[in-house]
């Protein structure tokens, strides 16, 4: 073994005790395709921080998208993605990495698929560029028909219009 190699070793498990010490959540794990922690925060309905022991990742729900903050319906879509998340613990699949440098994944929080719920609700667009997931635009047209959520607007802007409509100005 290196001696970079070991360094990077011993710094990590010092950190890992270190943090056992002060009282983190030393359960929490990380895997190429898996992260699992306590949601800290929520930026808007979208993104939130994720703390996987001692440190923090931003995690972008992957397949939606939810209204901007300063857009019609971004405060209660955050504050849904905060009822449903915030001070829990979640389990992200994760599917890439966006060029913002946040993780891009499925999130879950406890039984909830948070992704799929905050479509079901009406408080995110499905994302179709960007979509795996075929159900999610079922669930859209339900939502829509229905008048949940941001369907209950008569013609609700679509974030990624806001945001090329902003930034024109």
């Amino acid at each position: 073994m290196s001696e970079r190699k070991l360094i990077a070793l011993v710094v990590g498990v010092i950190t890992s005790l270190l943090a056992g010490w002060l009282g983190f959540d030393t359960t929490s794990s990380v895997t190429p395709d898996r992260l699992q922690g306590r949601v800290i925060a929520v930026a808007d309905g979208d993104t939130l921080t994720l703390l996987v022991g001692v440190q923090e990742h931003r995690i972008r729900l992957g397949g939606i998208d939810a209204p901007e903050s300063d857009q019609a319906h971004g405060t209660r879509s955050r504050a849904a993605l905060a009822s449903l998340c915030l001070g829990r613990q979640a389990d992200i699949a994760v599917d890439d990495r966006d060029r913002y440098g946040r993780t891009v994944g499925q999130v879950r929080c406890g039984d909830t698929d948070v992704n799929a719920e905050l479509v079901r609700r009406g408080d995110a667009w499905v994302y179709r560029t960007h979509n795996q997931r075929p159900e999610l635009e079922d669930m859209e047209r339900n939502a829509k028909a229905s008048g949940r959520g941001l369907w209950s607007q008569p013609r609700p802007t679509p974030p990624w219009e806001w945001r090329r409509d902003t930034s024109r100005r």
